[in-house]
């Protein structure tokens, strides 16, 4: 049995959206591969009866940022099978990747880290971006909640 790894919609992420893990257990089901769309944050779904994990839309990761690392570290103890590569997965959970690939020479965003607490002036950011308009973006943090 395949689990399509999702997470429980309040309508914060998806309002707007195709319904893709819909899309992709249509897929499964023509191909006659039995699955389950099941959030990663269920704490009463026991993962070790899957056979595959195809982690597919977990958007609400970051609101649960600790959690989501421990559920991470969980699933590599129980050595299922998981379409996506665990590492990248938790490498790519945090924006800190962007300084990693730019050290490797490929174009990134400009942009730069600020530590929780430090102090800085608009100017100081204008003059090390070279830029007017900027956005300001927490290390771990996905898409844009709607009120």
């Amino acid at each position: 049995m395949i689990a399509i790894v999702s997470y429980v919609s309040i309508g914060s992420y998806d309002s707007n959206t195709v319904d893709e893990d819909k899309i992709l257990s249509s897929i499964l089901t023509e191909l006659k591969m039995q699955h389950e769309i099941v959030p990663w944050s269920d704490k009463q779904v026991d993962w070790s009866k899957y056979e595959t994990l195809l982690i597919k839309s977990t958007w609400d990761y970051f609101d649960y940022y600790p959690e989501f690392l421990n559920w991470v570290n969980h699933i590599k103890k129980l050595n299922i099978n998981v379409l996506n590569d665990l590492d990248t997965v938790l490498w790519n959970s945090n924006k800190g990747y962007l300084a990693q690939i730019k050290e490797k020479g490929f174009p990134v965003i400009s942009g730069f880290t600020l530590k929780k607490g430090t102090k800085i002036s608009f100017d100081e950011i204008h003059k090390s971006l070279g830029a007017g308009d900027w956005v300001v973006k927490p290390m771990v943090s996905g898409g844009q909640k709607t009120p």
